[in-house]
C-alpha cells in the first residue's frame, strides 16, 4: 500500500499522513466507547437502541472507508505530481 510507503519516508508527508491516521483511529475509538460512556454516566437521550452494528460495525466501516479514501488521495497526488518531477 502506498500509505505504508509514505509512512516509512522521513519527510513532512509522513507526519501529515500519521496525523490523519491518528485522527481516524481516535474517532474510531471514541465512537466504539461512546455506548459504554453513556452507560457509565447513566445519560438517557431518549429511546435510543444500540445494536452491535451501531457499536462495532459502523465505526469499523468508517475507519476502513477513511483509510481507502486516504489511499486514493495519495495515489491521485502521485499521479498528478509524477509528470512534474520528470522535468
Amino acid at each position: 500500500m502506498l500509505v505504508i510507503k509514505v509512512l516509512k519516508r522521513k519527510d513532512a508527508s509522513s507526519v501529515v499522513l500519521a496525523i490523519v491516521i491518528g485522527s481516524l483511529l481516535l474517532q474510531f475509538a471514541q465512537t466504539v466507547t461512546n455506548y459504554l460512556a453513556i452507560k457509565i454516566s447513566h445519560v438517557n437521550y431518549g429511546t435510543i437502541t444500540y445494536h452491535w452494528k451501531q457499536e462495532l460495525l459502523l465505526p469499523a466501516v468508517w475507519l476502513v472507508l477513511g483509510l481507502v479514501a486516504l489511499e486514493l488521495v495519495c495515489w491521485i497526488y502521485v499521479w498528478v505530481t509524477m509528470p512534474l518531477k520528470k522535468k
